[in-house]
């Protein structure tokens, strides 16, 4: 009955960072794993939410996707000062499923500033992001493993989710490029083919119908 959600272990094992959801709104909390023990790292608000946290390599730190008012971002939290700040480029796209990448400097996320969810990356030093898929449906949950540094996640199409694997040599995607507003639409619109017609005729002058319908009667046979 804690109402603790998408849990994440510490490296050594004896934490996780999970989410506490209640009231309408997710704290950011620590289990204690030998316990049991729920304590609150930081708490949420009607305007402020948190979702799916991952510890980093040192057991430090926690990536966390944090809603504000409506809009999703990705923050860092120190565990020991409980301190957050954001570490996403703040220009006006969502951004969650935080995930740390082997190294301990970078982070991957599923970003929508190019209007359809994939899968960015981070380097926390040098500031920059990088966007390592194009899928046409949505790129979700991404998970990298330790071992090679490859990227696991999941690809939602018509048919449902599939998950795919982002060998860790990918060459890194160029970010979208927004185009101005003069060169819409950027893809030609093929001109509508011509549909069928009909002969038309111009319409005669008006004139008497010549019957009465209401007195016209119909006569049967026995």
């Amino acid at each position: 009955g804690a109402g603790v959600r998408a849990a994440d272990p510490s490296p050594d094992g004896l934490t996780a960072a999970a989410t506490r959801c209640a009231g309408g709104h997710c704290d950011l909390v620590v289990v204690n794993l030998a316990s049991g023990a729920v304590s609150t790292l930081l708490a949420g608000t009607p305007n402020g939410s948190f979702h799916r946290p991952r510890y980093a390599s040192d057991g430090r730190r926690v990536a966390v996707s944090v809603q504000q008012k409506g809009h999703w971002r990705v923050a860092v939290v120190d565990v020991a000062s409980r301190t957050l700040r954001f570490v996403d480029p703040d220009d006006g796209g969502a951004r969650y499923d935080a995930a740390w990448l082997p190294n301990g400097r970078g982070i991957v996320w599923v970003s929508e500033q190019g209007g359809i969810p994939n899968i960015e990356s981070i380097d926390l030093e040098e500031g920059s992001a990088h966007t390592l898929t194009r899928v046409t449906g949505a790129a979700l949950a991404p998970e990298p493993n330790p071992v090679d540094g490859s990227i696991w996640f999941l690809s939602l199409h018509s048919r449902g989710l599939d998950v795919r694997r982002l060998a860790p040599d990918s060459v890194r995607v160029a970010r979208p490029v927004v185009l101005s507003a003069q060169f819409a639409p950027a893809v030609p619109v093929r001109p509508a083919a011509v549909p069928d017609t009909l002969r038309t005729r111009a319409v005669g002058s008006a004139r008497r119908h010549g019957g009465d319908a209401r007195r016209a009667r119909s006569a049967r046979s026995a």
